[in-house]
Formats: structure tokens, C-alpha cells, sequence
């Protein structure tokens, strides 16, 4: 099973325009706040705490929105992962993925969502990534938030590179991330965009209990 932890927070706007009209995700960042509440995650070092169901929902959906250049395709094949994970600080919100990995674990593709923590947004991301060198691109203005990319080249044997856009506001961060051929800012960027407003649909109407186990 591929675990990836990936977060973000509240950066200074820079870059972009910002012509698309906000999103209103302050039902979508409730949701997530009481999730995080309801949900006691097990640290990343054990794996973290698996859940019943995806917060942002089926995210197999999300492979027809894949912009051309990856094949999103064959991990939409597999069964989605839902996990949470404690990302160690005690000011840390709950990290909630959701993963899909091809069956030769060349390729894959998620979600992440977290409640905004605190903290500068570089610090926190590479602290969430301590086995990767990460790399930044410009903020840029987005609907009334930030989007926040990145890519992470990892430092040791047997690890995965990937990359990953978040878009931030409204207390919430809300992310895709993706691994293996094409997969790159640019990607994760456009993919975001296309995905932002079916994962905040999803998170409005989610029932929180419908998410947690007891399998922890």
C-alpha cells in the first residue's frame, strides 16, 4: 500500500488572476473541522488510521477529469483508499487521503484534506514530506484562495516522487497530487481546478459517522 503525506496552509497571495468568481467552502472547512474532531488518527510511523469512506468522495470520478499527458485510467481500476493520519504536532490537524495506485505501482493519484493549520506553508509542507526535497512554484490567486504547488523528489531508496496542487481558503486545504508519467505541477494545477467543485460538493453533503471506523 502506497502511503503519501501531503499538506499545506495559508500563504500570502502572489501571481495569478483571480477572475472565476470565490468558492464558498466554509460548509465544506465545518465538515472537515468536525472530522477531524470525530477522528483519533494513528501516527504516520503506524500506518495511520484507515476510514470507511473517501471525505471528497469516489475519487475514481476524478480520473475523467485528468487533464491529457497522464493516465489516470489504471489506478481508477483499483479501490480507493481512505486513510487518516496524525501528522505528529499536537497543532497539526488531521491529514484525510484518499489513494489509488496501478497494480504495478508505477502510477497513482489522491486526495488530501486537512483543516488550514498554522504555520509558515513551506515548513509545513516539508515537514509533512520530511523524505523529499520539495520544490515550489508561484502562488497563484484562485477563486478566492490560493493555489499552492509543489513537487517532492524523494531522498531515499524505494520512495515516490510525486507532485501535488492545493487550493487554500476559506480554513480549508484541499489537494491532488499525482506520481509517474506526466505527472507534474502543471498537471496537478489544472486537475485541481477541474476537481475543486465536485470534492466541495462532496465534503457539503457529507455525514460525518459515515466516515469514521472503529478500526482503529
Amino acid at each position: 500500500m502506497v502511503v503519501l503525506v501531503v499538506v499545506g496552509v495559508v500563504v500570502a497571495l502572489a501571481g495569478g488572476d483571480d477572475k472565476d468568481g470565490g468558492i464558498d467552502a466554509s460548509a465544506a472547512a465545518k465538515t472537515v473541522a468536525a472530522l477531524d474532531d470525530e477522528v483519533d488518527a494513528e501516527s504516520i510511523e503506524d500506518g495511520g488510521t484507515p476510514l470507511a469512506e473517501c471525505p471528497v468522495g469516489d475519487i475514481r470520478d476524478l480520473a475523467d477529469l485528468a487533464p491529457p499527458g497522464f493516465d489516470a485510467a489504471d489506478p481508477a481500476e483499483s479501490d480507493v483508499e481512505p486513510i487518516a493520519f496524525d501528522v505528529g504536532r499536537r497543532s497539526d490537524p488531521t491529514s484525510f487521503q484518499c489513494n489509488l495506485s496501478s497494480e504495478d505501482g508505477e502510477t497513482l493519484y489522491g486526495t488530501v484534506v486537512n483543516a488550514l493549520p498554522d504555520g509558515d506553508v513551506r515548513a509545513y509542507i516539508e515537514r509533512g514530506l520530511p523524505d523529499h526535497s520539495v520544490d515550489f512554484e508561484d502562488d497563484v490567486k484562485h477563486r478566492g484562495g490560493t493555489l499552492i504547488s509543489y513537487c517532492g523528489r524523494t531522498d531515499t531508496d524505494g520512495g515516490i516522487d510525486l507532485c501535488e496542487t492545493d487550493w487554500v481558503g476559506d480554513g480549508i486545504q484541499l489537494g491532488v497530487y499525482a506520481s509517474g508519467d506526466g505527472a507534474d505541477a502543471e498537471l496537478t494545477s489544472e486537475w485541481l481546478i477541474a476537481s475543486l467543485d465536485t470534492m466541495i460538493a462532496a465534503l457539503d453533503k457529507l455525514d460525518v459517522d459515515d466516515v469514521v471506523t472503529t478500526s482503529t
